[in-house]
């Protein structure tokens, strides 16, 4: 089963901010073990950074508990779209129930141009998503994005704004974390 993990963080003030993602990508169902395997051919760790406007104060950080199952059936390789294809990824949080409740709705789709050519639930549908212990949202009632992703290189700390998500720590070790079951938030430079 394709799966993967993600990690959302993002402060702003009246106005500006900055918000994060880190996404721990696994079509092949390899597992946090294949962070010990040196054939990293089939995961990878993605980051985007962007622009957060707000108009009141917004802080918040969440990652999924456990890895989140995906459709198998047309998951591409990579969300990038590489090495010859040019992809823009649409993820996305929202409260599912009360503000304070850590299962939440969820979506994320790839696009290639205008094409949607993966999607973990159907077009404008959303999946259950399990937040783990120690996320915080305030501020917001979505958390969303929609962008290029940018590859990082798994034997080094994220580098430019993505280093604000994950601080020194090697991007593979951050892979595993975010695919191992049942963690709770227990890093976060945010």
């Amino acid at each position: 089963m394709s799966q993967f993990g993600f990690y959302m963080a993002g402060t702003g003030i009246v106005g500006i901010g900055r918000a994060g993602l880190l996404l721990a990508w696994d079509p092949n169902d390899r597992g946090p073990g294949a962070a010990d395997d040196f054939d990293f051919s089939d995961v990878a760790l993605y980051s985007w950074v962007g622009t957060l406007p707000v108009v009141s104060p917004a802080l918040f950080k969440m990652r999924s508990i456990s890895p989140i199952a995906i459709p198998p059936e047309g998951c591409p390789a990579t969300v990038d779209g590489s090495p010859d294809r040019d992809f823009v990824v649409r993820f996305g949080v929202k409260p599912g129930g009360s503000a304070a409740s850590l299962i939440a709705d969820g979506w994320l789709d790839v696009f290639e141009g205008s094409t949607r050519v993966y999607g973990i639930a159907p077009p404008t549908a959303t999946v259950k998503l399990e937040l783990a212990e120690g996320s915080v949202a305030t501020g917001l009632t979505e958390y969303s994005m929609q962008d290029r992703v940018i590859f990082a290189a798994l034997e080094d700390p994220l580098e430019g704004w993505a280093a604000l998500l994950g601080g020194e720590t090697p991007a593979i070790e951050i892979w595993k974390d975010l695919m191992t079951p049942n963690m709770a938030l227990s890093w976060s430079p945010l």
